[in-house]
This record gives C-alpha cells, structure tokens and sequence, in this order.
C-alpha cells in the first residue's frame, strides 16, 4: 500500500447549538465522512483507482450496492457503498444510487431493524433527496433507549443509541439522550468506539476516559483492534476504534506503525479490503472502515 507521509487533515464541524444531554453538540456523520475522506487521500493516485474500481464493481444494476453474497442489493451495504462513492466523486454511480433510494421512498417498505432505519435515512440526505423525519419509535425501549429491532425485545444498548442519532441527524431530528447508565453496557470495540463518539461529539453523560482504556485493552500486539477479549483483530473494529481514540486524545503514537501495516495486510488485489488479512471476502463494508481506519491515523 502506498501511503504519503505527513498528511495533516483538519476536522471542521457544525457550530455547537445546544448543551446538555440532546443529541445535537455535532454531526457525527460529518465527522466520519470527513475522516473517510482523509483516509482516501493518504493513498497513491493508483491505490485510489484500485478502491475506486472495487466500490463500482459492487454497485448493481438497480443502483444499490451488493453485500457479502455478490447478488443482493442491500440497504444497509448500500450506505457504505454510497460513502465511498460520494467521497471518492463519481457521478455515474452516484446518479444511479439516487435513482435506488428513490425507488426505496416511493416504494414506502418499513426497514426491519434500527441499522436498516439509519442507513436508510443516511442515505437520502446523502443523495440530496428531500429530508424526511424517520420514524424511531418501534425502537425506543421503556428507558428511552433504542434497541436494534422493533418491538423492543432487546435491551437498549450504546450501539443503538448511536444508529439512532445517525438516522436522526440526517433527517434533521433532535432526540434526547439517554444517560449511559441506563443502557447495556459495552465491552466490544464497536460498543465502546459508539460510546467514545457519542460523548466526545454529542455530549452524552460519561466518561470517555475509562471505555479508551477498554478500548485500548482489545488493542492486539500484531497490529489491529479485537471485536472483544476473545475476539481476532478486524478491519471493522479497527477502523472503528481507531475514530474513536483519535477522537477522545489521539492515536497513541507506539500503535500507528501497526496499526496501519494491520489494515494494508487486509488489502486484497481486488482493490476491496476484508475482514482480517488471512480470511474473509472483501466488501464495501469493509473497506468503508479500513479507510476510516487510515483516515484517523493522519
């Protein structure tokens, strides 16, 4: 992987309109396509086409994006697909995503989970169709919290706190948070990454200095950040992880060199990155966070 040196990125975020426990401090989508876009710009004009051909292969003929079975074109692929088609600006494919989301809208299905809600909200203020407000209460639990499927037959946990605020930002909705007390608590790497951002970015109640110390603690010698303690490293929990401590003080600068080498390991010759560098199959998912990845060490 060819990597420039020395790329410095400087975030730039909304004004801060409000204080207190409501999720509205900062746009944590801007944030992380930002960060996308950074890590897109660390690579070589070459290792860019190379993404660039792999993201396009994935996308259907229905302007969707496929996920891991290389037929079906899915929603919640499809949003990963479209961050890195509108990060790494191509027109084409982004006239037939918008086509995609359109026929989703018109069509008016009820998504089936809280991941579903959010990539399909995200994916129409992506696209420049009309905001419209998503409707998260099948989720909601009794401790206003948000639960991954309808109903709430799960406990509220950070992750789906953090899916709400996703699909409620780019809808242009305002929802309170709740205290971090109330939900499940998180021990993998993408709980506590959800945990970091929603405090660091959206001033929910909590301390981000215990759950980096968790964070770093599923940091393996090799290079690369296990979904739990028990887990092998990923390139989803690294790029997630990765966000999030460079949001909460920085990446530790005696982690960097492995890091990086972790995410370039799982760089395969179909431009797309898998899930660990000796197994998986490469999709947008993927590669959505191993450039998220590489966007937080610069």
């Amino acid at each position: 992987m060819a990597v420039k040196k020395n790329v410095t990125f400087l975030f730039l975020f909304p004004k801060e309109t409000g204080r207190g426990t409501t999720l509205h401090r900062m746009n944590v989508t801007r944030f992380l396509m930002k960060t996308l876009r950074s890590g897109r710009r660390t690579l070589s004009p070459e290792g860019r086409r190379r993404i660039s051909r792999f993201v396009l292969s994935n996308q259907g003929p229905g302007g969707g994006f496929r996920g891991p079975d290389g037929i079906s074109e899915d929603t919640y692929y499809s949003w990963f697909g479209g961050a890195l088609v509108t990060t790494g600006r191509h027109p084409r494919a982004f006239v037939t995503l918008r086509r995609f989301v359109g026929e989703l809208s018109r069509r008016g299905a009820a998504p089936m989970s809280l991941p579903e809600t959010a990539a399909w909200s995200a994916l129409r203020r992506m696209t420049w169709l009309k905001r419209k407000n998503v409707d998260l209460s099948p989720f909601m639990t009794p401790g206003g919290g948000y639960s991954h499927l309808p109903g709430a037959v799960e406990r509220p946990t950070s992750y789906g706190a953090y899916l709400a605020r996703l699909a409620a930002e780019s809808a242009g909705m305002d929802l309170p948070v709740t205290p971090l007390a109330e939900w499940e608590p998180a021990s993998g790497a993408s709980g506590l990454a959800a945990e970091i951002l929603l405090i660091m970015l959206a001033g929910a109640p909590g301390d981000p200095a215990g759950r980096r110390r968790a964070l770093l603690s599923l940091v393996d010698q090799a290079g690369g950040i296990r979904p739990h303690a028990a887990g092998t490293a990923d390139a989803l929990s690294t790029g997630a992880g990765l966000t999030a401590l460079k949001v909460s003080g920085g990446v530790p600068e005696d982690l960097r060199t492995n890091m990086a080498r972790f995410i370039e390991a799982c760089w395969t010759d179909s431009g797309g990155f898998r899930e660990a560098p000796d197994h998986g199959a490469p999709d947008v998912e993927y590669t959505f966070y191993a450039l998220l990845g590489l966007g937080a060490l610069t």
